[in-house]
């Protein structure tokens, strides 16, 4: 964990006046933190599949009962 820490400290350092970069330039990310960001982002798109798909459901039985009355 150690060496991932000296990695950002190197990424986030400090620019110098004649130093300046353009905002684009920057160090790329490693394979396994884009992987991981997109396992995040995939579980919680599914997160909120499910979430529509049984609020709907739910939402559907009210509906019927209301209009069975």
């Amino acid at each position: 964990m150690a060496a991932q820490s000296e990695d950002w400290d190197k990424v986030s350092g400090t620019i110098e006046e004649g130093d300046r970069e353009s905002p684009m330039q920057h160090a790329p990310l490693p394979m396994s933190r884009c992987l991981m960001h997109g396992a995040i982002m995939l579980g919680q798109e599914f997160s909120y599949a499910m979430e529509t798909a049984l609020v709907t459901l739910v939402l559907l039985q009210i509906v019927n009962q209301i209009c069975q009355s």
